[in-house]
């Protein structure tokens, strides 16, 4: 048997569920600034990225994919300090899958990403 308004409160809990992993996975990538948490590797990211998924049971729906960006910004020097090139990592987080399609930036610390 159907049920209109189980199908209804079923679509309604998920969608609320993914409405809610929204913010969670958005704290997993505070903007830029002193005292936030950066990420030097890839699979812790991911496995915080994964544990949220399975945490609001939705893990099977999603695709996450982890992109590595990098971006060289150039200091100039000041009295006994040369000037140097730094170079800025961070991860992209997608995930994709259904009818979701999203994205955020996890940074990581000095390049030493892997």
């Amino acid at each position: 048997m159907f049920s209109p308004a189980l199908a209804g409160k079923l679509r309604h809990t998920h969608d609320q569920r993914l409405t809610d992993l929204e913010p969670k996975l958005r704290a997993l990538a505070p903007p830029p600034g002193p005292g936030h948490r950066t990420w030097s590797a890839k699979e812790p990211l991911r496995k915080e990225v994964m544990k949220l998924l399975r945490d609001t049971d939705v893990e099977a729906e999603l695709a996450v994919n982890l992109i590595k960006k990098e971006k060289d910004i150039a200091t100039r020097g000041y009295k006994d300090r040369p000037a140097r090139t730094a170079k800025i990592t961070w991860y992209e987080i997608e995930l994709s899958g259904g009818q979701v399609s999203f994205a955020w930036l996890a940074r990581c610390s000095d390049g030493a990403c892997t």
